[in-house]
Parts: C-alpha cells; structure tokens; sequence
C-alpha cells in the first residue's frame, strides 16, 4: 500500500512539471493567516492554477503585521499540496515617508521583500510580470531604489488598488498613499484595476471596478480535498498553535463544511490574474471559460478589458482619470458587459480551481510510524532551522550541522546582529540523543546551507556560503571552509574563501587518491550551471572553479554533490531549474566533465551516501522528502521512496553501525526544524525504524 501511495504521488508531480510556463512573474499580495479578507487566499490559487505564470517571487505585503499573522502560513499550505517551493518575503513594515522614499532606513527585518524582487528582475533573461495586491509599498520602493531597472525588465505591472471615485480613498491606497502615489506617476507599463468603482457595481457609473462576488458553494464543493481543508483552514482563521497547518490538509474536515459552504465572497484580481496570464475569457455552450486557445467564432466576447487611459493621482490617494486622454499613461479595466461578468469571472475561477495539480495526501500514508524526532531546538537556533547535514567520526560520534536565523534568508538586523549562522549538534548514541545546539561559525553575513565531512588526517571541514546583498549588481556568494582539529570542539576563526563568487551546498569530498573535491555553482544571468574546486595537497590550495554544464543549453540550480564510483570516475548530481535532476560523469577525478544527462526524475538538493554494501543512496527534494536507490554503480535508480511529507527538505544521511540508515532534513515554514529518521533498505523501498537502533 505504501509503494502504492508513492507512486500516485510521483506521477502528480510529473504533471505538475510538464506546463510549459513562459511568464515570468513576481506576486505581491496582502495574505495573512488570520486574515483580513480571504480573497487573497483564492487568489493565491488562481495564480498558481495558471501554468502560464511561472512565479518567481512572493512579497508578502506590510511585514509588521506579517510578523504577527503570516501569510507564509497559507503559502506553505499551497507548497504542500502542489510541491512547488516558491521564494517568498515579507516587505516593508511602515507607510513611505513620501513617494521618493526608497524604504532603506526602515529595518533590515523588513527589506526582504524589496531585495528579493529586485534580485528577482536582475537575473531574469526575459521581461517580468508584476501582479501586485495591496498597498504596492514594495514595488514603490523598488522604482526609487532603481528605476532603470524596473524600466528594463518590467513587461507589465498590474495593479489592483484604487477607486474610480475621485471623492473616495480606497482601504488599500490608505495603506501607503505615497506608495500609491509613487507607482501611478512612474513610467511603468500599468494595468489599473480599481477596487472601488463610481456608484454602484454594474452600473453604467460603476463599469470601472473589478468587484465580483459569489456563494462559497457554487465552487468549493468540487475542488479537491486538500485544497477544501486549505479554504477551511482559512476561513475558520484556525489558530496553528492548536492545529497544525500542514497536518489538516489530509484530515476528515467534512463536518466543518457547513460553516463556509454558504458564505458570500467578494472578489477583485480575478480578472487581472487571467489578462495576465494571457487566457482569454469567452461563453461558449452557455459556460464560460478562461482557456488558453483563441475563441471560436461561436463564442461569446469577454465581458472586460482593459483601456488606455490617463490616471493622476493627488498625495491623498485621490483618483482622478480619462478614458480619452491622448495621453494615456496606464491600461484601465473596464467591464463591457455587466450583465455576465460576475458569472463569467465565477466560471473561470471555478475552472481554475479544479483544474489546479493537487497532490494527493494520505494520512496514514504521508509520514509512516514511527514519527520523526525534532533536533534542533534550542536558545541559540532561532525560529527558523534549516539545510542540515550529517557525518560520522572516527570516534562513532554523529555531528549535524545546520542553519539558524529568523527566516529563509536571515540578513542581519536588530535582532540578528550579525544574519543567520551555523549550529551544530552531537550525538554519542547512534542518533538516539543529541546535544543542545551550540554556534559552531557566526560571521558578519548570513552564513548559510553548511556542510561536514571528516579527512582521512581526522579534521573537520564545515563548508558553507555566504550571502551578501549588494547595493548595485546581483546579490554575492562566496563558498567558505572551516576547520577543526579536535573533533569539532573548536574551529577556526576566521572563514577561508575557497570559491569566490560561487555558492556551495556539499560536503568535501575526499577521493580514494586523497584529493578533495567540494561541489559548487553559479547563476549568470539565464544561465546557471555545477562547478567543481578541487585540492590535490590537503586542502592547503584549491584550484579555481570548474564549470559543470556551462553552455548546455539546460538551466541547472546546480547545488552540486558527487560521489566516485568503482570504475574510478565520479558522478556528479545537479539541481535543475523546472527540469529534472541532471547527472554528469568525470575520468579524471573532476578535471573535465561529460555532457550533462537528464537523470529522469525531479530532485532538488541531492545528496549522495555510499554503504557499505555497496548501494548508493541519493537523497533529495522532490517529491516532498524523497530517495532514490542505484544497486549498479549509478546505472538505474530506483525510487522515489517519501523519506517525509514535508517540502523544506535538503536531506543528508550517514550509514549506522547495524547498516540501517539516519536521515535527517528540515521542514519549511516559521517554525521550521531539523528533523531525523531511521530506516533500512527493503527489496521494495525502505522500512522505517525506531530512531535507536
């Protein structure tokens, strides 16, 4: 029944992977859990429902009062239940001074947001799509920080903000005017959606909002089941204290559905989501439809669209526009049919939600007993544990290492000084317990995806890189080594720089000859690619980086790791980017590389362990936390066997003294952790074990 269950889940994720998304997209959206209006969470859906977007970027609007009620709450639901990782951030926690502030004194906890999406534009090799909800602070923000970039690589900015009526000052605008303000008057390619329209909706004065509503009912109760506990979970505004988040997405929830099935919701970004996605909306056989292709002749014309238009705006927020402007200066929305546009947005988002890949979760099934324990808690770690990495010592003792901080991305602030560190954890049992987390490095940036292995001369060597945001250019990552020589008690002081420029997330290597090779990467814009440096002296010097892949043609978010094989080359795995697992070969212990080769299935993070038996294990995300077997020297691999239902992942495993296996990885979110199992290979997969051997 397990390897059943596996095999579902394996094939959803294929589908997942197959549309070929090809708009580039960075969302912003005012989500809370509680929240403050539920649309956002049905417009979380929709966005990820249409295979055209390919979303890049959260920004999780107004960071105050994300630190009290996260939005990072339903978006890890949603990464669950689709097994999509999207980066995400909060943003700016205070109203701009005025529309040239640029948002840079506010605390460094809060500039996230903005560095993610201007990161974000940076790299992308084609224009950006820009879908904003909320109070727009983020991308106001942006522009005065850099507007020649926005202007380079912005294709369409959508806004859904504002009121036709020039008396009125919409809730959102009343977030930040100045924010508001600041974005009307740039140069940007605008498609204005008002919330609020002159007189009532659907009135020849009210033909200028995007306002829909509909019952709950007439769409919920045909969505998948994950995907109803997710609207429930909302809608209840359940507190997670009392019931886990991810836990309720596979529970029986069906007496609950009576409180939301017959509730009204108003609605205002559908019709900007579909527009951006480039569906065009038309009746045909008395339904309508969002699909991708043109309409028939037969079918009906959408019920909206968007014209030039010239839109002023004052300091206050106050709207005024004209639709026959000879100088336009956004695209505005317009319903042209009022009659049929709150049906036919109906339609659509029902369309789209049931058309959303949703993975199948079973409870019984997900996270086999016995549970995982939790190993990383405690005062020096943080609220956000994550990319742990394991090895075994000439002593028997088991060292973790793994990254603390405040968030995915921990840059320094008040309350984190010095950004996220490495902590590191020990055990003398086989894994059975654990030694309180201790700070093994803390430099002035945020150090990050730290990993260990021990030298045949006994030292300790922890790589990691560090991540630098800088004011003009992509953000800088160095890999870094440090060491110690008394079993991992103390450690040098000071970081050795061993691959400037380029990120590492592997532990050195060492090769049967003594060299050591430590897997690394690099993203040049459209392209990224592996890398390898290697040491032929202990570690006393290391060559300049390798590449792996440059120039394949295939974007590959390598995090690369190797392991050597009987035949004496080694085998390299790399991360790609919306593609598979990528695997490449080297005959000369990682001087020159073969082509790179599609290993046939999804895998983030990988992770190889050879046992003693002969088995290589590849440890990896995707599906959620999963493993592939070789019994062939890296021939075939057999898999995926669910290591855990969890997205975070980035899985490392060490062989114990009976030859079963310890796992350990993290999970995703604000209370994020270490967690560990133990199991052992079974003919049909693996069997899981309590965690004391």
């Amino acid at each position: 029944m397990k390897h059943k269950a596996l095999i579902v889940v394996f094939a959803v994720l294929v589908v997942i992977h197959l549309p070929a998304a090809h708009i580039p997209v960075v969302y912003g959206t005012d989500l809370f859990h509680p929240h403050d209006d539920p649309d956002d969470h049905f417009d979380l859906v929709t966005l990820l429902a249409l295979p055209e977007l390919d979303v890049k970027a959260i920004l999780l609007d107004q960071g105050d009062k994300q630190q009290r009620r996260p939005g990072a709450i339903p978006l890890r639901q949603m990464s669950r239940l689709t097994a999509r990782a999207v980066p995400s951030a909060i943003g700016l926690g205070r109203k701009l001074a005025s529309a040239a502030d640029d948002g840079l004194e506010q605390p460094a906890e809060f500039q996230a947001a903005v560095e993610l999406f201007l990161k974000t534009l940076r790299e992308s090799p084609e224009p950006v799509t820009v879908i904003m909800a909320g109070s727009v602070r983020d991308l106001a923000a942006a522009w005065n920080r850099e507007p020649a970039l926005l202007r380079a690589k912005i294709g369409r900015v959508y806004l859904n903000i504002g009121s036709a009526d020039s008396r009125v000052v919409e809730y959102n605008v009343d977030l930040d005017a100045h924010a508001y303000a600041a974005v009307l008057r740039s140069d940007l390619p605008i498609y204005l959606g008002f919330c609020v329209p002159i007189g009532q909706p659907g009135s020849a004065n009210g033909l200028y909002s995007t306002w829909w509503k509909f019952r709950q009912s007439e769409l919920l109760g045909s969505v998948a089941p994950g995907l109803q506990n997710y609207f429930i979970y909302a809608l209840q505004k359940c507190d997670p204290a009392l019931l886990d988040p991810l836990e309720v997405l596979s529970a029986d929830l069906r007496p609950w559905r009576r409180l939301v099935w017959e509730m009204d919701r108003n609605m205002w970004c559908t019709a900007s989501l579909l527009h951006a996605a480039g569906r065009t909306v038309h009746e045909l056989d008395g339904r309508w439809t969002a699909a991708p292709q043109s309409p028939t002749p037969q079918a009906s014309a959408s019920p909206f669209e968007f014209i030039p238009a010239r839109v002023q705006v004052d300091d206050a927020g106050k709207t005024t526009f004209n639709c026959g402007d000879a100088k336009p200066n956004v695209h505005l929305f317009k319903v042209v049919s009022a009659e049929p546009y709150a049906a036919a947005m109906r339609d659509c988002l029902k369309e789209a939600l049931e058309a959303i890949p949703v993975v199948p979760l079973l409870a019984n099934a997900a996270v086999p007993s016995p549970r995982p324990s939790i190993l990383s808690r405690g005062d020096c770690s943080g609220a956000y544990q994550a990319f742990p990495d394991l090895c075994r010592l000439t002593n028997g003792d088991l060292l973790c290492v793994f990254y603390a901080g405040y968030g995915h991305v921990s840059l320094p602030s008040p309350s984190w000084p010095r950004g996220g560190r490495i902590c590191l954890v020990r055990s003398g049992d086989e894994g059975r317990t654990w030694t309180a987390p201790r700070v093994l490095f803390d430099g002035p940036s945020d150090d990050r995806d730290p990993h260990i292995a021990q030298m045949r001369d006994g030292s300790l060597l922890c790589s990691f890189f560090t991540y630098r945001p800088q004011t003009n250019g992509p953000t800088r990552c160095d890999t870094c080594l440090v060491a110690s020589t008394d079993g991992g008690r103390t450690w040098t002081a000071e970081p050795r720089v061993v691959a400037a420029g380029w990120p590492g997330s592997a532990p050195v290597r060492e090769l049967p000859d003594g060299t050591r090779v430590l897997g690394v990467y690099r993203e040049e814009g459209a392209s990224a690619y592996g890398g390898i440096i290697r040491s032929t002296d202990s570690g006393h010097t290391w060559c300049a980086p390798i590449p792996i892949g440059q120039g394949s043609g295939v974007r590959l978010d390598a995090e690369t790791d190797f392991v050597p094989l009987r035949d004496g080359s080694l085998l390299a795995a790399m991360r790609g980017d919306r593609v598979n697992l990528h695997f490449a070969t080297s005959r000369d212990a990682g001087l020159t590389w073969s082509p790179v080769k599609d290993s046939g299935f999804p895998g983030h993070c990988p992770h190889f362990t050879r046992l003693r038996t002969g088995e290589i294990l590849l440890s990896h995300r995707l599906p959620k936390t999963a493993l592939h077997v070789s019994r062939d020297d890296g021939v075939t691999w057999q898999g995926p066997y669910a290591i855990d239902d969890t997205i975070g992942a980035y899985p490392s495993t060490v062989e114990l003294r009976d030859g079963s296996v310890l796992v350990v990885y993290y999970e995703e979110g604000e209370h994020s952790a270490i967690r560990a199992r133990r199991f052992k290979l079974a003919h049909t997969g693996i069997e899981f074990l309590d965690l004391a051997p």
